[in-house]
């Protein structure tokens, strides 16, 4: 008979067990209920009053029988004579003696006529003796069993020591299974090797121990190869079977470190062997930077076009339940005290914790030990531990600063200047002018290979690349990266003058300007306003990055106009209110109406421009009269008349009221021409029908019948371009929206968490 003593499952692990073994024991279905404010009843069996049953968990297995009668009499007692069930039943985890049992049945009677209802810890091991297939579907029960356990350490003394393996098994009662675990098992099952590559602190030794501990219990032994892949050739990989175990075989910290002791060969050679063994497993790690420097450093570990087969950890594939669930059981088998653990739950901040955009398992597993909170308060818990996810500094610096070649860090700070996504052609053309003007500063040597470098090195762990429309981009691979390279500027203020001197388009410009709510930066802009200027007027004009905007589910690239930088330039001279600056600013704006004048057209980038130079108090009276002529000239489309409307509004003194209602009177016969010359897709048609029917209330126009006609014109256009070519987008796409669990559930699961 099996012996567990359940104590590396958390109370809805125990739940979930006690539910799938008095199923198949008493051959019914029952009814589960969430975990939390049960009233009494975690399943139920009713077909009727004569055949209802109610069956109550107790996980109490660090607790003692008096604790657990208490609860039971002095709680649940009164729900059960509530609910006036048939039968009464309790599965425990805690041992019961034969006279402990006849003592709860004599205070439950009648719903308890004799002691057989009651499961404690030596009849579910029962149980799990009699039904061996629930034992291994529940994962985290059979990794703990004793026995298998006891055979474990047996197999693997030689290779580590008993505290190690104790922390190992100290994991299982963490570790919340998901797809990566899968993954890793179908490469270990057809290849016989997996490389578990991924960013510090997002679970991939536990991921290893998990998968080494199953090996382990059926029956393979253990190698750990610490140093060298060396210590592995002594043993007969083609004859027994065993699991080795090579933890960051490229390398702790670089890949220098194996280059140098050419152990690259040596690492494929093995690998190759272990392909063809029948026998032989082999579980590797390495951080994702650690790997990419290997593929730039070493011609031979990935030589004819090889690639190792890849257990990619990713946090997006945790979903909100694996999340919640590994919050969940670091708390319940937390040290830390109640009241801790109290204020996370009172006003559900563990949603905070679950959902942040940094969610990290390293930084929960570290902020649930009472030894990471000496000196924090119970009242004080909450703020740090979400200001731990907030500074990426834990989990970011060591990498950035220690490991990290100059070319790498160069290019995580460029990026930081440009979109979220970036085509690698923009990337590659700023980062051969930012590596040059960073060099020049601090007067380094720098190569040609630099930025190919960077990106090998890069990859994985810092940054992602994609494929969109035939071009690659590439993006920071976590949130919390950008956030830490914005803490880095800020302490590091030169680097935005080093940004100014280098920048190849406007957004770069913009991005820096953004972390002027650190002050010291602002003085620093001001100091250096030539170079601002420079950059403004070097960049203003020249091509950008396009910027995507969704309209009505469609996505539409485009590049900002002039008038939108100058808009941008003129909101920055406001806020910075510099001499030199300011005529640079009034240079750009007598060329913007110079543009104007030649174009004889406006649009609505142009009104939030002159909004702008209102707001800056900028007065050019000759600029205005050209645009209050402009306007008027353009009420000959549906857009000119809109643009009148918003200037009229934003400048109420540039035209009388009788000049625009003389406008408002060619409404509808500027809308019926073009209604009958037609050709537009179907969010313009939209976006004229709203025009339209804004403008008829204000201004009192009849053009119903006018309205209807553009209304069905668009409803056909949309029709017909279901198959066209739109690329229909959800703007919700980079937006963390869980499906899997909603905030009910997760209320539910943590609920008793300050009971346990």
């Amino acid at each position: 008979m099996s012996n567990y003593d359940f104590k590396t499952l958390s109370a809805i692990d125990f739940e979930d067990l006690c539910r799938d073994l008095l199923q198949k024991e008493l051959r019914i279905t029952l009814d589960s209920f969430k975990p939390g404010k049960d009233e009494g009843v975690d399943f139920r069996y009713y077909k009727n009053m004569k055949e209802s049953i109610i069956i109550q968990c107790k996980h109490y297995a660090d607790s003692n029988y008096a604790k657990l009668y208490h609860v039971l009499k002095y709680d649940e007692l009164n729900k059960v004579k509530k609910h006036k069930p048939k039968k009464y039943t309790i599965a425990t985890s805690l041992g019961l003696s034969k006279s402990e049992k006849k003592n709860i049945c004599d205070t439950f009677k009648p719903f308890m006529k004799h002691a057989n209802p009651i499961y404690g810890k030596r009849d579910l091991n029962n149980l799990i003796g009699k039904y061996p297939e629930i034992e291994k579907q529940h994962f985290k029960l059979w990794l703990s069993s004793t026995s298998v356990l006891e055979g474990i350490f047996n197999r693997v003394s030689k290779s580590i020591s008993e505290e190690a393996f104790q922390k190992i098994k100290e994991h299982v009662k963490y570790y919340v299974l998901n797809d990566s675990y899968k993954i890793a098992f179908d490469l270990l099952k057809d290849n016989n090797y997996c490389v578990i590559a991924g960013s510090p602190g997002i679970g991939k030794t536990i991921l290893a121990e998990m998968l080494i501990i199953y090996y382990i219990s059926e029956g393979y032994k253990l190698i750990k190869i610490t140093e060298d892949i060396k210590e592995a050739s002594s043993v007969d990989y083609k004859n027994e079977k065993i699991i080795y175990y090579y933890d960051d075989f490229l390398g702790r910290t670089s890949f220098d470190e194996k280059i140098n002791k050419n152990e690259d060969e040596r690492i494929i050679d093995f690998i190759d062997a272990i392909k063809e063994s029948t026998h032989s497993k082999l579980v590797l790690t390495t951080r994702e930077y650690v790997l990419q420097q290997a593929k730039m450093k070493s011609e031979i570990i990935f030589r004819g076009n090889k690639d190792l087969k890849k257990c990619i950890i990713d946090l997006k594939k945790y979903t909100r339940y694996i999340k919640a669930k590994i919050l969940y059981n670091h708390l319940y088998f937390s040290d830390l005290p109640s009241a801790y653990i109290n204020e996370l739950i009172k006003n559900k901040e563990y949603l905070k914790i679950i959902d942040h955009k940094n969610y990290n398992p390293r930084i929960i597993s570290e902020m649930s030990k009472k030894s990471m909170n000496t000196g924090v308060s119970a009242n004080d818990f909450v703020k740090i531990f979400l200001q731990n996810l907030d500074n990426p500094l834990l989990i970011w610096k060591s990498a950035f600063s220690n490991r990290l070649s100059q070319a790498s860090r160069n290019l995580l700070m460029l990026m930081f200047t440009l979109p979220n996504k970036v085509f690698i052609e923009d990337l590659r053309c700023s980062y051969i002018r930012y590596n040059g003007a960073h060099s020049k500063e601090y007067n380094y040597h720098i190569n040609s290979t630099d930025f190919q470098n960077a990106l090998e090195e890069c990859k994985g762990d810092f940054i992602t690349f994609e494929k969109d429309k035939n071009k690659i981009t590439v993006g920071y691979c976590n949130p919390s990266i950008k956030d830490f390279i914005l803490g880095f500027i800020k302490e590091n203020k030169n680097e935005s003058v080093i940004f100014l001197k280098a920048s190849v388009f406007f957004t770069q410009i913009e991005s820096i300007w953004n972390v002027k709510d650190n002050l010291s930066i602002s003085e620093l802009l001001n100091s250096n306003i030539a170079e601002l200027i420079s950059a403004i007027i070097r960049t203003i004009s020249d091509r950008d990055f396009e910027k995507e905007t969704i309209k009505r589910s469609y996505i539409f690239m485009k590049e900002r106009s002039f008038e939108q930088r100058l808009e941008r330039v003129v909101s920055i001279g406001a806020d910075i209110n510099n001499d030199e600056l300011n005529k640079a600013i009034m240079m750009l704006i007598v060329n913007y109406q110079r543009k104007i004048i030649k174009g004889k057209s406006i649009d609505n980038e142009h009104v939030l421009l002159l909004k702008a130079i209102k707001e800056a108090k900028i007065k050019i009276d000759s600029l205005f009269k050209e645009v209050k002529k402009i306007a008027i000239n353009n009420c000959n489309t549906i857009e000119g008349f809109d643009v009148l409307d918003n200037l009229s509004g934003i400048f109420p003194s540039m035209f009388s009221s009788k000049e625009i209602e003389k406008q408002m009177t060619k409404l509808r016969v500027v809308a019926e021409e073009g209604l009958e010359n037609v050709s537009l897709d179907p969010i313009t048609l939209r976006e004229e029908e709203d025009i339209l029917e804004r403008l008829s209330k204000k201004y009192s126009i009849n053009i119903e019948d006018v309205l209807e006609d553009v209304n069905e014109m668009a409803n056909r256009a949309e029709q017909e371009d279901e198959d066209s070519g739109y690329e229909s987008a959800n703007p919700f796409d980079d937006v963390y929206y869980p499906t899997d669990i909603g905030d009910k559930e997760i209320d539910s699961m943590f609920f008793d968490l300050n009971k346990k």
